[in-house]
């Protein structure tokens, strides 16, 4: 009986790689496949264009991430007073102590919009950080247990938006002691008729996990004028400074109110401001 002839061909098309073989003895046999390399997640928002010196507030930040272990803190204001902005401003400067990844969710919090779930913010972020999604877990207690093994040994940032309270935080809050968790939540103003609870209060677990509160106001009259100014471009009708620092007085020094003005007058650059 003549040996059997063994062709060394294929048919058809082939993507990725090829064993061929006619007797393969082994105990265990292992393909190795491409790596899938995923970018490196980098997911808050660009800096504003337009920015005001928030100085003493941006030292009170690099003061705590000096501090031995983990930065946590919680950004508190009124709304559109720029909690947001400031966080961004603030993680934008410190790009190279978080390397491997910056995280960002917005909960919603006053925007009558539903927050997304836990298991919807982990199971995203496991995603964006190489975890198949066929390998997430069921349920947010292995999704959140997952997710701290993972970023255990990580230098991340995580900015948490307009959080209500600190149930929704802290299954968010990464396990590694070499990132930084900013969380912005909204404090609602006090009147003498109503004493609504504030962010201080919702939030207040939070410290148990060390994190420290910085409070966020309204410019001071020294700086108000400078923010309308600055979406102003030279198409404009000249405005005085007095007449910015009436309209920034108008405004009482509100960031929102400030650039809403600015917008305003950037978008009929021809129109007496007096109008």
């Amino acid at each position: 009986m003549s040996r059997a002839q063994h062709i060394n061909s294929i048919a058809g098309a082939v993507v990725g790689p090829v064993v061929q073989a006619h007797t393969v003895t082994a105990e265990t046999i292992v393909l190795h496949a491409h790596d899938r390399r995923l970018p490196v997640p980098r997911q808050i928002p660009p800096p504003a264009r337009t920015w005001v010196d928030r100085a003493e507030e941006l030292d009170r930040l690099d003061s705590l991430l000096a501090a031995a272990g983990a930065t946590r803190v919680v950004v508190t204001g009124l709304g559109g007073v720029g909690k947001t902005c400031l966080a961004v401003r603030w993680l934008d400067r410190h790009h190279d102590r978080h390397p491997d990844d910056v995280l960002h969710i917005d909960l919603n919090g006053w925007s009558g919009h539903p927050p997304p779930t836990t298991g919807q913010v982990l199971a995203g972020w496991l995603r964006a950080l190489g975890v198949a999604a066929d390998d997430l877990p069921g349920n947010v207690a292995e999704l959140t247990a997952l997710y701290r093994t993972v970023t255990s040994d990580k230098a991340l940032a995580v900015l948490i938006d307009h959080a209500r309270s600190a149930d929704q935080v802290q299954p968010l809050v990464s396990a590694t002691a070499r990132g930084t968790t900013l969380v912005t939540s909204h404090q609602s103003p006090v009147t003498s008729h109503q004493s609504p609870v504030t962010s201080h209060h919702r939030l207040a677990g939070l410290a148990v996990v060390g994190f420290r509160t910085l409070d966020l106001d309204c410019f001071p009259a020294a700086t108000e004028a400078a923010l309308p100014a600055g979406l102003l471009d030279g198409d404009r009708r000249p405005i005085g400074h007095e007449l910015l620092r009436a309209l920034a007085d108008r405004c009482h020094g509100h960031p929102l109110a400030l650039t809403i003005a600015g917008a305003h007058l950037a978008a009929h650059p021809r129109r007496d401001p007096h109008d």
